[in-house]
């Protein structure tokens, strides 16, 4: 590992050059010190996955030098996410957007959002400048020990596994940022870290905490034509942090859907599960044959808003999916219908009189 330099903009052209050739940098912040590499340089960014211990299947945040890169990494920004951008940028709120192609799947762990922040510190800043792109903005420590706070203790976890370390002085932060998901109908605040949750609802409203969220337990099943798709489905549902069960089909071997169906829809009526996903080529099928079974109320949705109208005013426990939706599209649906609460009041009159006809 390269020794610093004591003049810090020495350090910073050294930085901009090792990360351009793939290599590793730790570098101070805002909050704590970070560990980066060239966002578009995949082979540097699975090093980085190594050097921490980290899994593969956690995705990495991503630093950015301004506002206006997040059109270079996000597919789209949210209407929920311009009050946090407006307010807390730049500074220590990391927050989860819909990925853009750009981004390789390294970074995201293989999913479909990317965590991207805005740091208010000038070393990252130039680093990014300098570089031309992004640079991931994990923390320089082993996963699961302390956060480094000064370039010794990022030094002393991660050693000569990486290729330098700007010393910048003791990080006046202290404290990593706090990460709010923007993706689904509500911002969920999924880890508090230097702004408090307070804070965060007195300026941009109303807003969940990770742990008030429901922890579900989700039954999962596809005909052969959704076989696929299914699988990226038992991701997303396991990466909200729900406990999710795959009840079939187990190949792309051809099935009857009725089956499948039937096999959900019974396991969700009986209690064993909050909630049900089923799949097949238009989504029609599995919809119809799971509303044949008593307590079922299974709605096809290709949209957000249909995902959480179904929950909000039809107390909607399974969810059909059609393949064509694409994984980008299902994502967003799926997280809305886990997420939306049924609201009761005159909807509930309504639900009982569906419950009514079943006899």
């Amino acid at each position: 590992m390269a020794k610093p330099f004591i003049d810090i903009q020495q350090q910073i052209e050294q930085g901009i050059s090792i990360l351009r050739k793939g290599g590793l940098v730790a570098y101070p912040t805002d909050t704590v010190y970070g560990l980066g590499a060239a966002m578009n340089l995949p082979l540097a960014v699975e090093r980085i996955y190594a050097v921490k211990r980290r899994s593969l299947r956690s995705p990495l945040p991503l630093l950015l030098a301004d506002v206006s890169q997040i059109a270079d990494v996000a597919a789209v920004v949210p209407s929920s996410a311009r009050c946090f951008i407006r307010n807390f940028f730049p500074g220590p709120l990391t927050l989860i957007l819909p990925k853009s192609r750009a981004v390789p799947a390294v970074v995201t762990g293989g999913g479909h959002t990317v965590a991207v922040r805005v740091p208010d510190h000038p070393v990252p800043v130039a680093l990014i400048k300098g570089l031309g792109c992004p640079i991931v903005g994990t923390s320089a420590n082993l996963s699961g020990r302390p956060s480094s706070l000064t370039a010794d203790e990022a030094v002393k976890q991660l050693g000569d596994k990486i290729d330098m370390v700007i010393d910048g002085g003791r990080c006046l932060g202290g404290q990593e940022s706090t990460i709010v998901d923007v993706t689904g109908e509500m911002p969920v605040i999924l880890r508090e870290g230097a702004i408090s949750s307070e804070e965060l609802r007195r300026v941009c409203g109303n807003i969940l905490i990770g742990k008030e969220i429901k922890k579900m337990r989700v039954a999962v099943g596809a005909d052969h034509r959704g076989f696929e798709l299914k699988k990226k489905i038992v991701q997303i549902v396991t990466n909200a942090g729900h406990t999710c069960d795959d009840l079939g089909t187990y190949s792309n071997e051809s099935v009857d859907y009725p089956e499948i169906s039937k096999k959900v829809a019974e396991a969700v009526a009986s209690g064993g599960f909050d909630r049900g996903i089923l799949i097949c080529d238009t989504g029609i099928g599995v919809c119809i044959a799971a509303n044949k079974v008593k307590g079922i109320r299974a709605a096809l949705c290709h949209n957000v808003f249909c995902a959480c109208r179904a929950r909000q005013h039809n107390d909607a426990n399974v969810l059909c999916l059609a393949v064509e939706n694409g994984i980008g599209a299902v994502e967003e649906v799926v997280k809305s219908f886990l997420t939306c609460e049924f609201e009761g009041g005159r909807h509930e009159r309504r639900v009982n009189m569906i419950k009514a006809l079943e006899g």
